[in-house]
């Protein structure tokens, strides 16, 4: 098994995935018939990994060593988040708020936001990252959003 990410203009991408194997082993077809699956494990993988950027738990491998000092897990993380939202949506914010969308928070100015929200307005953050408000890589607790206003 063997791949290579393409970057294209406009944040697109081309994901080139083949069996290195001669004839093929079908893996790249398995692959294929079940790629949303292996998206949704690849960002648990690369966002669950407890390394600084990269390691060989997450995206390392013996065959791209040349390239460790490039490899990260957290741009490989934030590119493949939207691309999963839109094939399979989180179920619970659809649940909680039908209406709602997801905003990427590095254009939203998150202090703001909450300074200016209504009493009332519940901001739902289930998984926010910020480098604003916190250090890099921490998780913003939702629940202390009200020190922030």
């Amino acid at each position: 098994m063997d791949g290579l990410f393409v970057p294209l203009r406009n944040t697109l991408a081309e994901i080139i995935i083949y069996d290195n194997v001669p004839g093929g082993a079908g893996y790249s077809k398995r692959i294929t018939d079940r790629f949303d699956e292996v998206l949704k494990k690849a960002e648990e993988v690369v966002s669950g990994c407890k390394c600084k950027t990269s390691c060989y738990d997450c995206l390392q491998t013996y065959s791209n060593q040349i390239f460790h000092s490039q490899l990260n897990r957290h741009v490989v993380a934030n590119f493949l988040r939207p691309i999963i939202e839109q094939i399979a949506p989180d179920e619970k914010l659809k649940e909680f708020a039908p209406n709602s969308y997801r905003v990427n928070l590095s254009s939203v100015d998150l202090a703001a936001l909450c300074r200016s929200a209504m009493p009332n307005t519940l901001i739902y953050l289930p998984r926010a990252h910020s480098t604003a408000l916190e250090p890099e890589g921490a998780t913003l607790d939702f629940h202390r959003l009200p020190e922030l206003r």
